[in-house]
């Protein structure tokens, strides 16, 4: 797979391991990706393997949970961060 450059910054996208980082894999693109990353990730894992990817992520923002269960018509209570919120949320959401 090929990413924006700006996506993995922080790791040498040659050592990637597409099958044993697929949780973070898919976190990072669905939060900070663009489309083209999207659509990569979406034609490498399939719609099955993101949704069930997607589902186990224990922390998402708020708009990046609701576009993920309406693309893949997933009701936000069975994703694991919506269940697992903080008792005591931030004050501001960015």
């Amino acid at each position: 797979m090929k990413f924006s450059k700006n996506l993995f910054w922080d790791t040498d996208e040659s050592k990637l391991d597409f099958e044993a980082n697929a949780k973070q894999i898919i976190a990072r693109v669905v939060e900070r990706g663009r489309r083209e990353d999207w659509l990569e990730v979406l034609r490498y894992y399939g719609e099955d393997r993101l949704r069930a990817e997607a589902i186990q992520i224990r922390s998402l923002e708020p708009k990046t949970l609701a576009y993920l269960s309406v693309v893949l018509d997933t009701p936000i209570e069975n994703f694991r961060c919506y269940k697992e919120q903080q008792s005591f949320p931030a004050l501001y959401h960015y």
